[in-house]
């Protein structure tokens, strides 16, 4: 009786209990209909679910299509997942997903597009997907459309398109790569122009006869230099990631951009 009186001080406790007894009945009398009806592999899924649901890890969820399926499918979560292990070379159990959200895109290439590639103009649904490896300092975007069929990478971990600025850093290190290579001053080296590219794999374009390529979708660079201590005949191209992690010199001395890609030129000129 003590017990009943110390409930009906916490209304709340006791709503709690009964539904937990509840839930626990019910669960015992599902199991028990699956024995006596030999179901072993209803029961094995109960027991599955049961089990996950109480030791999953929390995971963030953005929503913004309400019409797709509420959590990220286990095959497109594995997909992504190995996709991104051998892009960066590590094991499976080193890469997690630690975010998703829902996605409707414009266009058959989920919004990631090389220069060459034609997009079908058709409501795609999908996902975006962050994911994380090693130590978790960065992040990694990829989209993905419902099925699983089409993933792209998208390097930024903002999720957002190249700025047309270059980043310092890149040019810094484009320049310090162009001088060693020609032996000079990195003071006599000059970014001339520069434009936003999406590379078609892991190698940026540049990959060589024997060198094993990743087909993915890279937001990068081409960046062109000059030296300013020959004619101005000296020029390279660089072809770039977003982050300047990967740098790669093309052996083409011309690389002209195309129609629909603004080429930012510096203001510096040759008599």
């Amino acid at each position: 009786m003590a017990e009943i009186s110390y409930l009906a001080q916490y209304p709340m406790l006791a709503l709690s209990l009964m539904i937990r007894i509840a839930f626990h009945t019910v669960f015992l009398t599902t199991v028990i209909a699956l024995l006596a009806d030999n179901s072993a592999l209803a029961l094995a899924e109960l027991l599955t679910t049961a089990f996950s649901m109480s030791d999953a890890k929390p995971e963030v969820k953005l929503e913004t299509n309400p019409k797709a399926k509420e959590y990220l499918p286990e095959t497109l979560r594995m997909s992504i997942r190995t996709i991104h292990a051998q892009y960066l070379g590590e094991s499976l159990n080193n890469v997690q997903i630690v975010s998703y959200r829902s996605r409707i895109w414009n266009d058959s290439c989920l919004g990631i597009s090389s220069v060459d590639e034609i997009c079908l103009p058709a409501l795609t649904e999908g996902w975006i997907v962050e994911v994380t490896a090693g130590d978790q300092s960065s992040s990694s975007f990829y989209h993905a459309d419902a099925t699983g069929n089409n993933i792209r990478f998208a390097s930024s971990r903002t999720d957002q398109p190249p700025s047309e600025d270059l980043p310092e850093t890149i040019q810094s290190s484009v320049r310090a790569i162009h001088a060693r290579y020609l032996g000079v001053s990195v003071e006599n080296v000059h970014v001339i122009s520069h434009r936003p590219q999406t590379w078609s794999d892991s190698c940026l374009g540049l990959g060589g006869p024997a060198e094993s390529c990743l087909s993915v979708l890279i937001e990068g660079w081409i960046v062109e230099v000059a030296d300013l201590t020959e004619d101005s005949d000296r020029l390279a191209f660089y072809h770039t990631d977003s982050t300047g992690e990967s740098i790669r010199r093309s052996t083409n001395r011309i690389s002209h951009p195309p129609t629909d890609c603004p080429d930012h030129r510096s203001s510096l000129r040759f008599s």
